[in-house]
């Protein structure tokens, strides 16, 4: 069975309450990698050959990480009144004073 690009997919299931992490995956760079870490609990095959794998493996080892480049949205800081930064003011000048 020869797949499309997009048919070539890695699902990753886990729930809540579950220890249990199940990998599917009908990538064949994925299986390679995965051969490595996991055992395979299931594979799915045609005539052509293995176009499928199931592996399983601990929630805990699961890890999502950022984008090196991903920058958060800004957050703009809170707007002081010119009144208050006044009243800000003269109040370090007194302490200077002082």
């Amino acid at each position: 069975m020869i797949l499309t690009n997009e048919e070539r997919e890695t699902i990753i299931r886990y729930d809540h309450s579950g220890d249990e992490c199940n990998i599917y995956t009908c990538d064949r760079t994925v299986m390679t990698k995965l051969d490595k870490l996991y055992k395979c609990t299931k594979e799915y095959s045609d005539g052509d050959g293995i176009y499928a794998k199931e592996y399983m493996t601990r929630r805990q080892l699961i890890s999502f990480r950022t984008d090196v480049n991903y920058k958060p949205e800004y957050v703009p800081q809170r707007t002081v009144s010119n009144e208050h930064l006044a009243g800000l003011q003269q109040g370090r000048q007194q302490k200077n004073i002082s």
